[in-house]
C-alpha cells in the first residue's frame, strides 16, 4: 500500500509526520519514503522505518521533490494503515 503527494511544485523537503491518532492501532508497521520530480521516477529511499506509535515523525536528509510517496512496508493481521494527518516539513531557515 502506498500514498503519493503531489506538491504545488518542486521544492526542498527534508521530512513528514504521519499522524494515525484517531486510529492508534492503524500506524504503519514499516515504512519507505521515496521522492520524484516528475511522478514516475522515483528516487532510492529517502529513508527507512518501522513505526511503533500513533505520531511518526521522519527526517531525511533535505531533497527537492514535487512528489513524495510513503509505502508501507510492514502489517499486521486485522489491523489496516490509517493517515488523519500529515505534514511535509520544507528546508529549515
Amino acid at each position: 500500500m502506498w500514498f503519493q503527494i503531489e506538491l504545488p511544485q518542486e521544492t526542498e523537503v527534508s521530512g513528514v509526520v504521519l499522524d494515525s491518532a484517531g486510529s492508534s492501532r492503524d500506524s504503519p508497521r514499516g515504512y519507505k519514503i521515496e521522492a520524484s520530480s516528475d511522478g514516475k521516477t522515483w528516487s532510492k529511499p529517502l529513508t527507512e522505518g518501522k513505526g511503533n506509535k500513533p505520531i511518526i515523525e521522519v527526517s531525511f536528509k533535505p531533497t527537492k521533490a514535487k512528489f513524495l510517496k510513503i509505502t508501507q512496508t510492514g502489517s499486521v493481521g486485522g489491523l489496516y494503515w490509517s493517515i488523519h494527518d500529515l505534514q511535509v516539513y520544507g528546508k529549515a531557515k
